[in-house]
């Protein structure tokens, strides 16, 4: 499996800011090629004396029926 990541459209001002990103996941077998996800990440990212940080991550499919994907999922992550 591999993935594909766009390019980030970020907003927001330091201290803290949002950035999304599509993403596309995509299988190569003897039946050809599969894409069992498509969507995007939204990141609330904030900055700290460390750099910036992820602070929450949400992962909204576009399509993923095939790969047994709920439609939202949710992933966090807090900075440190």
């Amino acid at each position: 499996m591999r993935h594909f990541v766009g390019l980030p459209y970020i907003t927001g001002d330091s201290p803290r800011c949002s950035a999304c990103t599509y993403v596309i996941l995509f299988t190569l077998d003897a039946n050809g090629v599969r894409v069992p996800f498509v969507g995007s990440y939204t990141d609330a990212v904030v900055e700290t004396d460390a750099g910036w940080l992820f602070e929450k991550r949400i992962i909204a499919a576009d399509q993923a029926a095939s790969a047994g994907i709920p439609a939202t999922s949710r992933v966090l992550k807090k900075s440190q």
